[in-house]
């Protein structure tokens, strides 16, 4: 495991510990006041892991497929062990493979007006194909901007279904997780106001719904 992703694995169980203490805390003093907000965040919480796993099952296959798609293409056109670089010159195509050797363009079919070419051999030193290097290094650029794209774009799409769905499904953990987080720091927790912070968003949401 990359030290990015150990950093990043140690910050979510530290976060799950922070937020399990949290409901803790929030049950010992509701369970007997006001035990039915209690289980309202408990619930939210609970469906928040549902939520986020049904994000990345829905919102990741398909960038991820795209992504794997260029990725696999451009490692293939780097992955070629009998790959040379050549130059054109007149109707000749000219490389180095032990010795210098030479093409005609018209009997190989090139016809771009790049003079740096790539020429591929089979395990014999045999032609297989030549193509213009141009024209590879910008296929090239279009792969690796293809799996950057793919997978931002499929990271912009998780980051913002989680945050809508949790918003819609889970906003009771994430009303009090917000409330909690920010007043622990000085032991400044005055549950009343939470209740109050809690019913006038039940209030506000009934009245959209209404």
């Amino acid at each position: 495991m990359s030290s990015d992703a150990q950093v990043f694995a140690s910050a979510a169980a530290i976060q799950h510990q922070a937020q399990r203490a949290g409901l803790r805390w929030l049950e010992g003093k509701l369970c007997n006041y006001r035990p039915e907000i209690y289980e309202e965040v408990r619930k939210a919480y609970l469906r928040g892991v549902k939520v986020r796993k049904k994000c990345v099952l829905i919102c990741l296959p398909i960038p991820l497929i795209i992504c794997v798609c260029f990725f696999l293409h451009w490692v293939g056109g780097l992955d070629r062990s009998q790959m040379v670089y050549g130059h054109v010159d007149g109707n000749e195509i000219w490389y180095i493979r032990g010795e210098k050797k030479t093409l005609d363009c018209r009997a190989v079919g090139y016809t771009d007006a790049d003079n740096e070419v790539v020429i591929y051999l089979d395990h014999n030193d045999q032609f297989e194909k030549v193509i213009s290097r141009s024209k590879l290094e910008t296929q090239q650029g279009r792969d690796i901007a293809g799996v950057l794209i793919s997978w931002s774009l499929g990271t912009v799409l998780l980051i913002c279904a989680i945050r809508y769905c949790e918003n819609k499904y889970c906003w009771q953990f994430k009303l009090f997780w917000k409330w909690y987080d920010r007043f622990i720091r000085n032991k400044d927790l005055d549950i009343e106001e939470f209740i109050n912070i809690y019913e006038t968003e039940l209030r506000r949401r009934n009245c959209q719904m209404a």
